[in-house]
């Protein structure tokens, strides 16, 4: 019977042009694992390299797990190893945010590629999984969603030595042109948040009114709407410092960052009337985001936003929030509209941690004259 050598050697071209050789063993099923470098320029230092590795009998590659078993505990919020160095080194996640992500791994994932070799996936069954995916009727955007999530586990992957590279990478996005989101013309605003027509048009929920004009004049999130308490109101500021998770309560901004926000007067005066509650929006607890939304729809149906036209225009609660950047929008520097959504990136948040109160004197001014009482 011919000899076999237990490795082969070949060369690679790298991006810069560089020939690199690589070398593969075989698997306990005669298959071939993934490449891994010599980090050799020609044939014969590469043979060489590979022949000692041989004689000191680390040779093959760790361990060549399932998929399945791989990301067993991938976004498991107390055991997942990517979510704890993460936490640790300062970064920021939700518990919502790895549930969500547990649970497009189990469903879209694991099924597909869960009883294959980890080094076995490349970029043509992940590209495979993604078109699947769009043809079971998935959105470009979730299938792109998709895509990230699994960069994020192969680059960890690649990081800790388990892969040379991440298939993900070779791999293209899918084509999404996202549904526009439009603002409220300020005619529609000013219907809306008429207070003399909370009667009439929210049926007398002062909660749902409020919610709405604090979105429309101080470009806050709902869930960060829902966790404001009575000590986050600083006269005419309010103290943005979480948020409101519907399954875990409290939590950070979406940031991970606090800001302060300037109050027109008509918004103070409505927050001043709920602080007599532990949560101004509700009691012991925030009420659900689905009541903001359904009492601001048929707010919304009442001045002739029928639900056809609210859905062709994609206007929701989170439209409020556009109304807010569009009116300030030019009338305040960039940077301290910035400030006051929470939109900037890490290194815009580091720059301009140094606004106080006193600094937005102008945006109070803008306020009244934008949103001013009716």
């Amino acid at each position: 019977m011919r000899y076999r050598r237990p490795y082969i050697v070949f060369p690679r071209k790298l991006h810069s042009g560089k020939v690199i050789f690589y070398y593969q063993t075989y698997d306990d099923r005669d298959q071939r694992t993934a490449p891994r470098s010599t980090g050799q320029t020609t044939k014969t230092a590469a043979l060489a390299f590979v022949a000692r590795l041989h004689k000191e009998g680390v040779l093959n590659p760790p361990h060549d797990p399932l998929f399945q078993d791989w990301a067993a505990e991938w976004w498991v919020w107390d055991r997942c190893s990517y979510l704890k160095a993460k936490l640790a080194h300062g970064g920021h996640v939700s518990r919502g945010y790895a549930d969500v992500r547990r649970w497009v791994l189990q469903k879209h994932v694991v099924p597909n590629l869960g009883n294959m070799r980890l080094s076995k996936i490349g970029p043509a069954e992940i590209e495979q999984l993604l078109l699947s995916k769009l043809d079971e009727g998935l959105s470009p955007q979730s299938v792109n969603h998709l895509r990230t999530m699994l960069a994020t586990m192969f680059g960890e992957a690649v990081r800790l030595g388990q892969l040379q590279q991440n298939p993900v990478t070779a791999t293209r996005r899918i084509l999404d042109a996202p549904k526009r989101r439009e603002a409220f013309t300020q005619q529609e605003a000013a219907a809306l948040l008429d207070d003399r027509r909370i009667p009439e048009l929210w049926k007398g929920d002062i909660v749902a009114y409020t919610a709405s004009l604090l979105a429309a004049t101080g470009g806050l999130r709902l869930g960060e709407i829902m966790a404001l308490r009575p000590e986050n109101l600083r006269g005419e500021w309010i103290s943005v410092e979480s948020s409101w998770d519907e399954k875990y309560g409290l939590k950070s901004t979406k940031t991970g960052k606090s800001r302060i926000v300037p109050l027109s007067i008509k918004a103070a005066e409505y927050l001043a009337s709920l602080t007599m509650r532990p949560f101004l929006f509700g009691g012991e607890r925030p009420l659900s985001k689905i009541h903001f939304r359904q009492v601001l729809y048929r707010a919304m149906e009442r001045i002739g936003i029928s639900e056809d036209d609210r859905r062709r225009r994609n206007l929701c609660f989170h439209s409020w929030r556009h109304l807010y950047n569009t009116a300030l929008r030019g009338r305040i520097p960039d940077a301290k509209l910035r400030a006051l959504t929470g939109h900037q990136t890490e290194e815009m948040t580091e720059r301009y941690t140094h606004f106080r109160p006193e600094d937005f004197t102008d945006v109070h001014e803008t306020l009244e004259i934008v949103f001013g009482r009716n």
